[in-house]
């Protein structure tokens, strides 16, 4: 398959790591032989090592001459003609890079480095020194691993450090797992030892449809990373299928296949190491159904240590920890960490967010609503709001796996976890720390529970809160949706675990310390009610009603009201539609109504709702006595 597919665009790109010089190093030149300046690492596919040479003017006039490479017992030369042509500069001295590409299994195998050209009309070795050796004799001798113990001795950059303790994992991780000896004494890093593997969850290959084309199995894949780093993708048929009548795509583009016993293969190869995380989405398609999956380099390294098909080994779960900690600390180096424009916040990636485009739709959404003069529940609150809005329950196609991602969110339609993946990538963006939660979920009508997603936020105050987007915007009246918000209310906004707890069961540990009150919760409604008072004042609306579920004003309220509307339905007054921002626990839109309406029979409920709009505001507990009518303007 051609390496031009968009996503990997970026996998020709060079990184080098220098080895600084000393001031002596300097001073020497190359008048009497080559010398030896410098040596890095560069981090393709492959790891390179690089070793920097000053050279004589007769050398570099010398068609014969050439550096040679020799690692376990294999001789590999690069001519000079071949890089007399481009010289580089270190520390003020014209050098020259030689370089020589090493699998990861042999980081740290020693590589010999000799220089050879034409001596007394002959080729022979040619008098290699640097500043303080005479490698003349038997060649320089030096590993990946040399120069990576090198960083982490020297260098004062904490991100190079950390980089090149990954480096050295990953090293011994592919040493071990493909049975080739490392220096004795040489142990993982207490990172790799610590690292909680849930972090490639988010990796893992996803089936995005639930269906598809007759014939075809699904996807399969397997990596390589020894003289390369490739995805190997295969396309699984039944027996007698003919593959040429689907459309195959990887990232848009029809791959080259090639048919194996594992099934037709399509092979990506020279991945560098910060597009392991970089997902891939193949699409086979037929007669109108199409199947998609995602897939990456570290899909591997999940599949490694969560397979069902055999024992995972220790071996296995330290190469998928090397891989992920090689990928992430390489993409921080040289990369450097995505900063949220709404909170300044640094990472590397944002969960379940699976492509820049995505990335891009949240952040123009978080502008349209999200201000900087907005506080840190304003902003929770705006976004609580928006979603609520504009996104409605799918309840058609619950099951369909397509809807559990933030693509399905983000276009309008999907299930809880597609509602709480979208709160948690809107939450990273504008710097509130949180957490998507799994678990269980209970109603009057499924008391055994039922799977379901919801968040946790952190507050100002340090404590941990919980938010469920999903039953904040319950169906109507037989609808699931009403995209004005009417349906919208804040019973499971910022709320302490004992509260969630009532009808919420986490499959996991929840986030300490937690929030013990609903002190947020009732904050956010003090801030919406003023923020409805606001817009009222200013006349923005201008056929409001509020009513509040404090004390007996309440049925005094809902008896002016219904008496306005019934005169209006008769026709006192035309044209008026009533939007009523109700705050109690205990009815829901239907039952307000009809406590509005009572008795009234000559009005259908059709009638209700085109003539009234309603906003429930749930909430549990709220210490206020303050309420506010506005009555309609005729």
């Amino acid at each position: 398959m051609k390496k031009s597919i968009s996503l990997l665009l970026s996998i020709l790109l060079i990184f080098s790591l220098f080895i600084v010089p000393s001031a002596a190093d300097a001073t020497y030149t190359a008048s009497d032989g080559p010398l030896l300046v410098s040596a890095s690492t560069t981090l393709k596919s492959q790891i390179a090592l690089n070793i920097y040479v000053a050279l004589p003017d007769e050398v570099l006039a010398d068609d014969a001459a050439y550096a040679q490479f020799t690692l376990n017992g294999t001789a590999t030369k690069q001519y000079v003609s071949e890089v007399k042509g481009r010289p580089e500069t270190v520390f003020e001295q014209k050098v020259y890079r030689f370089s020589l590409d090493i699998a990861p299994k042999y980081m740290f195998q020693k590589v010999n480095f000799r220089m050879f050209g034409t001596v007394n009309g002959g080729v022979a070795a040619l008098a290699l020194h640097s500043a303080s050796t005479d490698y003349s004799s038997s060649g320089f001798d030096y590993s990946i691993a040399d120069y990576l113990n090198e960083r982490l001795d020297k260098s004062t950059d904490s991100k190079m450090k950390s980089l090149a303790r990954a480096m050295l994992d990953y090293g011994k991780a592919a040493a071990d797992y493909f049975g080739i000896t490392t220096p004795s004494g040489i142990e993982f890093s207490q990172e790799l030892a610590d690292l909680n593997t849930s972090v490639l969850d988010r990796y893992r290959f996803l089936l995005k449809t639930a269906n598809s084309p007759a014939g075809y199995n699904g996807p399969g894949m397997s990596i390589t990373i020894d003289s390369d780093v490739a995805i190997n993708i295969y396309f699984n048929f039944a027996s007698g299928t003919d593959v040429s009548t689907y459309d195959i795509k990887i990232d848009g583009e029809k791959p080259t296949l090639v048919n194996t016993s594992s099934g037709y293969c399509a092979t990506i190869s020279g991945i560098v190491a910060r597009d392991f995380g970089k997902l891939i989405t193949l699409s086979v398609g037929k007669d109108g159904v199409v199947s998609e999956a995602t897939i990456c380099v570290l899909s591997y390294s999940y599949s490694l240590i969560y397979s069902t098909n055999h024992t995972v080994t220790e071996k296995e779960i330290n190469l998928a920890k090397a891989l992920y900690l090689y990928y992430f600390y390489t993409k921080d180096y040289f990369v450097g960490e995505y900063t949220s424009p709404y909170s300044g916040l640094h990472y590397e990636q944002i969960d379940f967010v699976t492509s820049e485009a995505e990335l891009e739709q949240i952040d123009a959404i978080l502008n349209n609503i999200i201000t900087t003069e907005m506080s840190t529940i304003e902003k929770i609150l705006t976004v609580h709001d928006w979603m609520v809005c504009n996104i409605k329950y799918n309840y058609d196609n619950i099951n369909d796996p397509a809807n559990q991602y933030i693509e399905s969110a983000l276009n309008g339609c999907t299930v809880c976890a597609g509602y709480a993946k979208l709160f948690y990538a809107f939450m990273v963006e504008i710097g509130v720390p949180c957490k998507y939660i799994t678990g269980k979920a209970y109603t009057s009508s499924n008391p055994s529970g039922e799977s379901h997603a919801w968040d946790a936020i952190q507050m100002d105050d340090g404590n941990w809160y919980y938010v469920d987007v999903t039953w904040d915007d319950p169906g109507l009246n037989g609808h699931s949706d009403y995209p004005n918000g009417e349906n919208l209310r804040y019973k499971y906004f910022i709320v302490p675990a004992s509260e969630i707890g009532k009808d919420h069961t986490p499959e996991v540990t929840l986030p300490t310390p937690e929030g013990t009150d609903m002190s947020y919760n009732n904050a956010a409604i003090v801030v919406k009610l003023t923020q409805i008072k606001a817009k009222v004042d200013s006349g923005e609306l201008e056929n409001t009603a509020v009513l509040l579920d404090f004390d007996a004003e309440y049925d005094q309220l809902i008896d002016t009201l219904k008496s306005e509307i019934i005169a209006d339905a008769a026709g006192e007054r035309s044209g008026v539609v009533y939007t009523v921002y109700a705050i109690n626990d205990s009815l829901d839109a239907q039952g307000l109504l009809n406590k509005i309406w009572g008795d009234v029979g000559q009005f259908s409920a059709d009638t209700y709702f085109a003539r009234v709009k309603i906003e429930i505001l749930q909430f549990i507990d709220l210490p206020l006595t303050l309420g506010f009518r506005i009555y309609p303007e005729e």
